[in-house]
Parts: structure tokens; C-alpha cells; sequence
């Protein structure tokens, strides 16, 4: 076997490790907790987290429909494609933030989940 086939097989076994081992191209939940975390301090108001959440394109639940859960709950969740993903699953990152009597953030928690096989 000549030195350019073994170099191919090589390459063709590191693609493959790759992909099913999870390497993807969004966003980790290290990435989200840091932009929520510069953007989003504690006490920031619900309509600054609706507007950061639609400044970047994140699923959320904070439209009108969901207006009469967050009011029994005061919560707001955040969907947003993450980073993991292999031919098996994919990951999503969940975001909740909770807020106060005065729709102040009071916390959130960041945590991912995988979907698939």
C-alpha cells in the first residue's frame, strides 16, 4: 500500500470518527451562557429578554399566545440550535428564564438536549 492510499484512508477515517462522534457548527452552551450573561444581567425586564432572544433568531416562548401561561408560571423559554450533532442526534439548547412579580430576570438556566435515534 503506497504512502497517498494510506494517507486517504487516514483522512476518511477521521471525517467518519468526526461526524459520529458530534462535531457541528452552532452555537455551545458555554457561547449562549456568555452572550446571556453580557447581554441579560439580573433585573433585566422580560421585553429586554424578548427583544435579545429576537435580536438573534432564538425560538422563545414569550409571543402572545403563551402571554397567559408566563403569567401563572413566569417563565419564559428559549430554543436554539446547538453546536452537537452526529448522524444519530442532534442537540438543541434549552434556555428558561424566570422572572420576578415585576418581570424582572431573576435567573436562568441554560442546559442541552439531544433528539434522535
Amino acid at each position: 500500500m503506497n504512502s497517498q492510499m494510506r494517507f486517504r484512508g487516514y483522512a476518511g477515517l477521521i471525517v467518519l470518527v468526526m461526524t459520529i462522534a458530534g462535531v457541528g457548527c452552532g452555537l455551545s452552551t458555554a457561547d449562549v451562557e456568555a452572550q446571556i450573561k453580557h447581554n441579560l444581567p439580573l433585573g433585566s425586564s422580560k421585553q429586554e429578554v424578548i427583544k435579545f432572544l429576537d435580536a438573534h433568531g432564538y425560538e422563545h416562548s414569550g409571543g402572545y399566545k403563551e402571554a397567559l401561561y408566563y403569567v401563572k408560571s413566569r417563565r419564559l423559554y428559549a430554543s436554539i440550535d446547538a453546536r452537537s450533532y452526529s448522524i444519530f442526534a442532534a442537540g438543541k439548547i434549552s434556555v428558561v428564564f424566570e422572572f420576578d412579580r415585576k418581570d424582572r430576570l431573576k435567573s436562568y438556566k441554560v442546559s442541552e438536549t439531544f433528539t434522535g435515534l
